[in-house]
């Protein structure tokens, strides 16, 4: 019941898990953001955030509010993705929306 193993800790890296010497890194992806969005003036999609967001992102969300619904946390990123790719879920909505308004020129 002493320390892990490094096969213990690399089996808990596999699983998603931090080990048990590093409780913090658990709360730093849980704070660790991704925006899964349309391109935008100063913002790539796939640009990951730590301890809020970039200026011209929140600048972004101000202009248009459905814009914080595609910063999603990085630990639930691949659910994210899949719902992007279902045309009836509310991410691909909000997503078609930023898109419209960025085309109407709302967000360049």
């Amino acid at each position: 019941m002493g320390k892990r193993s490094s096969t213990e800790n690399m089996d808990a890296r596999a699983e998603g898990s931090a080990p048990a010497e590093n409780p913090g890194a658990e709360k730093e992806r849980a704070a660790r953001r991704v925006y899964i969005g349309p391109p935008l003036k100063g913002v790539s999609p796939g640009a990951v955030f730590l301890n809020g967001l970039a200026p011209a992102l929140e600048e972004a969300v101000r202009e248009l509010p459905a814009v914080a619904e595609l910063v999603v946390p990085v630990a639930g990123l691949r659910e994210a993705i899949r719902d992007l790719a279902d045309p009836d879920s509310a991410l691909s909505r909000f997503y078609r929306m930023v898109e419209a308004e960025k085309g109407r020129g709302k967000e360049s």
